[in-house]
């Protein structure tokens, strides 16, 4: 349990430092409401990667292996999205273009994670 509440924490900050950078640096991404906000929709967004995710790509282990894994960014992004449509209003993402960046970059930042922390999916 401790180390699902730690994994959850990193992840947390991890998707802020996601979250935040890409309202930097992406147009038609925005973010509004301060820092208290945006770690709100990060804590949600690692819960819902730290327990749904796993369940989702078990059961579609064999599509993801089919689309030779294109069905993860799907995945991801519905996670985005669902994410998004927990707190309206403090994320607004114009562009699908910016929608797919920016799951691309919180993948690559919480690849990152798992792999510097030693986060492993069985924990």
């Amino acid at each position: 349990m401790l180390k699902l509440l730690l994994k959850i924490c990193i992840l947390t900050a991890g998707c802020a430092l996601a979250l935040y950078l890409c309202s930097l640096y992406l147009k038609g991404f925005e973010l509004k409401g301060g820092i208290i906000p945006l770690l709100e929709l990060s804590f949600v967004l690692a819960l819902i990667s730290a327990t749904i995710k796993p369940l989702i790509q078990f059961f579609l282990k064999p599509l993801i292996w089919l689309t030779l894994g294109l069905l993860s960014l799907v995945i991801n992004v519905l996670i985005l999205k669902a994410s998004m449509a927990a707190f309206p209003g403090i994320i607004n993402i114009s562009q699908t273009s910016s929608l797919i960046i920016a799951t691309f970059v919180i993948s690559i930042i919480s690849s990152i994670i798992h792999t510097f922390f030693k986060i492993n999916k069985h924990d």
